[in-house]
């Protein structure tokens, strides 16, 4: 009967902090611990007038529950192998990635000044920053040499502006 009593609490304390819709292992395995537990243990069975009374919260197995096992569970210890297999990993890859790996074309891409990698962009980000300062009050004269060198319309753009 209090094995019982002691599964209906435990799956009541699961349903409340969030494992109800998929048991993890962590919540299995400290549900068969805690009926085995409860299962050998002497105690004769209570009466049902005992049954009704307030339950002791420090004799309760409540007071042995850690609010950690409510969010992530309870931890289990990575083997002492796995660091070492990822760092070691992670460095062959990184001395192949960085040192051994010959460039190509993908690379000569990367490398190339983003203005000239996207058409279009040089003339927009000029046209924002020549806002800003006009809105700010402050210079644009090397914003305007530079919209010259590359032929915009440097009058239409302030018109624009003031607008």
């Amino acid at each position: 009967m209090s094995y019982l009593i002691n599964r209906n609490l435990l799956r009541c304390l699961i349903n409340r902090t969030g494992f109800h819709h998929k048991p993890s292992i962590s919540s299995v395995t400290f549900e068969r611990s805690f009926a085995s537990k409860s299962s050998d243990s002497k105690e004769p069975a209570k009466s049902p007038e005992e049954n009704n009374k307030p339950v002791d919260f420090l004799q309760s197995p409540a007071a042995s529950w850690k609010a950690s096992y409510s969010t992530v569970g309870i931890k289990d210890e990575a083997p002492w192998q796995e660091s070492w297999s990822v760092l070691l990993s992670v460095t062959i890859f990184m001395i192949y990635f960085c040192i051994l790996r010959e460039e190509n074309d993908i690379d000569q891409k990367i490398e190339q000044p983003l203005y000239d990698t996207v058409p279009g962009l040089e003339q927009q980000n000029l046209i924002a920053m020549h806002k800003y300062n006009l809105e700010n009050g402050k210079d644009n004269r090397g914003i305007e040499k530079r919209m010259r060198e590359i032929g915009m319309d440097v009058e239409g753009i302030r018109k624009i502006h003031f607008q």
